[in-house]
């Protein structure tokens, strides 16, 4: 179920999203999401400009939702594996449980590596949890978000590899996430690239996106 998007987006021109398959859509977001019908009002109303736009590359079974021409959420497998892109992330944050990484990670992320569990932070300074038994709930095949120590937002949207017990069970060892959707990759490039106040936009010269916390 894997899509990364390294390669251009290339697809056919946006629909418009009906009436009855909006409401039905915007349904379907708020049971899957922890999103209500306000929040996503706020980007992705009933009565904005909703459109779909079906990919042919990088991959064809792949659906796009857009308000006007900004894609908040896909289908990778245009069977209803939905995710949010980074732009939905941005508006709501916490419409999927996040996983906090160290700095020097998140280049890899950024580039579509998959997570593994060492670079998850957990009792790093600055950072929220000081144990593994404090990462929030989370199952295989669910999705979930990833955010860098110091940056606000979320730079990468996943898939669990394993669940929250697996990942204790393991010591925190292994490969935990794929990758679906990143800042910076071509989905995103597609949009407005506008990121929210405070975002860090570029890597600083340790290559990291934040600054590295000692400690």
């Amino acid at each position: 179920r894997q899509i990364m998007f390294k390669k251009p987006v290339k697809a056919a021109a946006p629909s418009p999203l009906g009436g009855k398959e909006a409401k039905k859509l915007r349904a379907e977001l708020c049971k899957r999401f922890v999103l209500t019908e306000a929040q996503l009002d706020t980007f992705f109303g009933a009565k904005d400009n909703l459109k779909v736009m079906k990919l042919s590359e990088p991959n064809s079974s792949s659906v796009v939702y857009l308000n006007d021409e900004q894609p908040y959420f896909v289908d990778v497998t245009g069977k209803g594996v939905i995710f949010p892109t980074i732009y939905a992330a941005w508006h709501v944050p916490t419409l999927l449980p996040s996983l906090p990484i160290q700095a020097p990670v998140s280049k890899f992320v950024v580039g579509g590596a998959d997570l593994m569990l060492p670079g998850v932070a957990i009792g790093v300074e600055g950072g929220p949890y000081n144990t593994p038994e404090e990462l929030p709930e989370f199952e295989k095949g669910g999705g979930m978000l990833v955010t860098c120590l110091g940056n606000p937002m979320p730079i990468a949207v996943g898939e669990m590899l394993m669940s929250r017990a697996e990942a204790i069970q393991s010591g925190m060892k292994g490969k935990c996430m794929r990758v679906v959707h990143t800042y910076r990759d071509s989905l995103w490039e597609f949009g407005s690239q506008i990121a929210p106040p405070g975002f860090l936009s570029s890597p600083l010269p340790s290559g990291a996106w934040v600054e590295m916390i000692e400690g």
